[in-house]
């Protein structure tokens, strides 16, 4: 069995690994591929616009949603075996 954990996260007996591994699978193979979502992969250039972060207060882009995801995972699990 520890084969097919390896090979498949989604047979992990730690949810939070087979919610990170869905959640990663649907970030990479389809929100990066959507058609034009190319300014949202990484943050706005500061340098390049200026006023952007004066106008938008709480900027997001995919590439912070995908490490926010790393941290609230991390925390969860933490928080978990507090429990």
């Amino acid at each position: 069995m520890k084969l097919e954990k390896a090979i498949n996260p989604l047979l992990d007996d730690d949810l939070l690994v087979a919610l990170s591994y869905l959640f990663e699978r649907i970030l990479s193979e389809h929100l990066m591929n959507v058609e034009n979502s190319w300014p949202f992969h990484h943050a706005v250039n500061k340098v390049r616009f200026k006023d952007y972060y004066d106008i938008v207060k709480t900027p997001m882009d995919l590439e912070k949603i995908k490490n926010v995801k790393i941290i609230i995972l991390i925390f969860s699990y933490f928080l978990f075996l507090l429990i």
